[in-house]
């Protein structure tokens, strides 16, 4: 990942960082950024269309800064005093379910809901996004 997307990775982690003062979080934050090259972008390049690659790549930072934030403060026990990552989880929620309003804003098309989850079109044979940037694990062939 470039460095000023990584900067701006830690400018919407903001208070999270300042709040924390070690370097775990750093490190969960390198762990998202390799998961977004080697797991996402292979994924987006299957779309048979365009995907606005500025909005995807936004979509991609607000989906990995909720996961550095829900793994670190659910390992850490920490965070549950002031509300900082229920606050940020409650705006990733909010995100999501304005996309899914409205696909448009992301500028690309939404497939069907999988499982309780909702995951961009693409070929329903292979791994999709699901509503959280998880992915179902690749069943050995």
């Amino acid at each position: 990942m470039a460095y000023a997307e990584t900067s701006e990775l830690r400018g919407f982690l903001g208070d999270a960082f300042a709040a924390v003062q070690d370097e775990a979080l750093a490190g969960y934050l390198e762990y998202a950024s390799a998961e977004i090259d080697t797991r996402l972008s292979p994924h987006f390049a299957l779309l048979p269309f365009d995907p606005a690659p500025a909005l995807i790549r936004r979509l991609c930072l607000y989906r990995a800064a909720a996961e550095v934030l829900v793994v670190y403060y659910g390992r850490a026990g920490a965070g549950s005093e002031d509300g900082r990552a229920e606050r940020f989880r409650s705006d990733y929620e909010t995100l999501i379910a304005l996309l899914l309003r409205d696909p448009a804003l992301l500028g690309v098309e939404l497939g069907p809901r999988r499982g309780g989850a909702a995951v961009f079109h693409d070929d329903p044979d292979r791994p999709a996004l699901s509503r959280f940037g998880r992915f179902p694990r690749e069943e050995e062939p």
